[in-house]
């Protein structure tokens, strides 16, 4: 995809971050789906009570220094239903339906069975008509098709129509089969975005990460990327090689968002990792920043809190360490 688009949604955590992350990161992933999606075609579209709060997409991490549990960030996973939009062409599309269409009658998964629909498929959907482009695409693939090109068409047509566990297996397929049926074409390389978002919306996170990786071979300077690939390394207690793709995000713009603050998103996200980390002076720190951009942020809030026990149960503990000697 072109280096303009961005993708996506945010995880939850094992930490504060899960209520503020996870809603943050499904409602961004579906609004900058739009970008990502539009470079091809402009389809689209709490804090737990306890000890400490946490965040829901990570299950909370026993602190060996802390008293308590880090705080979850536990975001709903009601990701906003974004409007169908139609896909926009932008510079150098990676979609060209007479391209396409001699690519597949070259190397594509053919078949008297299908054949003739394909260049109506094609056509119709490069020419935005997408009602009449899911016609061929959708009967294509009932007798049998599972050409790449068709599928990656076929799953971003669902994609924006909401049907995102269809979609993602569409996409995760296509990008199985591109490189192998079609090695120079340019989705070779731009699949692993559409698939690995698509995977992640629908929690299939081992699905996700290799995709979202490959993706950054590419495009190593993309915010929802980093940010997703990151949501998911957490949640697989990979933390260091969480915080450093945070860190990453944290140096870049993110998505412009209506719904949604990407950036206290992502500040939540790191705020948790450092926790687990046992970085408690950088926990505060982000805290504190967090806590300037919203003042009645629970993660933070509740964050700020287990610090502060903290505190008082080390001075408890040197205060009888002095008596005793």
């Amino acid at each position: 995809m072109a280096r303009n688009n961005r993708d996506s949604r945010f995880h939850g955590n094992d930490t504060i971050t899960e209520g503020i992350s996870m809603g943050a990161t499904m409602q961004l992933i579906v609004i900058t789906s739009f970008f990502i999606i539009t470079t091809l075609l402009p389809l689209h579209g709490a804090l737990a009570q306890g000890k400490a709060p946490q965040i829901e997409m990570l299950p909370a991490v026993p602190a060996t220094k802390a008293p308590e549990k880090p705080p979850i960030v536990a975001e709903p996973k009601t990701a906003a239903k974004a409007a169908p939009r139609a896909p926009e062409k932008k510079a150098a599309p990676a979609l060209d339906a007479k391209r396409d269409l001699r690519l597949y009658r070259k190397s594509g998964h053919r078949s008297k069975e299908w054949n003739d629909l394909i260049a109506p498929a094609f056509d119709s959907f490069d020419s935005e008509n997408y009602a009449t482009a899911y016609v061929f695409l959708k009967r294509a693939y009932d007798r049998g098709c599972r050409d790449a090109l068709v599928l990656f068409r076929y799953g971003l047509y669902l994609e924006s129509k909401g049907n995102m566990k269809e979609a993602a297996q569409l996409l995760l397929e296509s990008a199985e089969k591109m490189k192998e049926q079609y090695p120079g074409h340019p989705l070779v390389t731009q699949i692993h975005q559409h698939a690995g978002r698509a995977a992640f919306q629908v929690d299939d996170l081992e699905g996700a990460l290799p995709h979202l990786q490959k993706a950054l071979e590419v495009e190593p300077d993309d915010f929802m990327l980093l940010f997703m690939a990151g949501q998911i390394l957490r949640k697989a207690k990979r933390p260091q090689e969480a915080y450093a793709l945070f860190l990453k995000a944290k140096d870049l713009a993110p998505p412009e968002s209506d719904d949604t603050n990407p950036k206290l998103a992502l500040l939540g996200e790191l705020m948790a990792t450092a926790f687990e980390l046992e970085d408690f002076k950088t926990v505060d720190a982000y805290a504190d920043e967090i806590l300037l951009m919203d003042p009645l942020n629970a993660a933070a809030r509740a964050y700020k809190n287990i610090l502060l026990k903290q505190r008082y149960k080390q001075r408890e503990h040197d205060i009888i360490e002095k008596i005793v000697r």
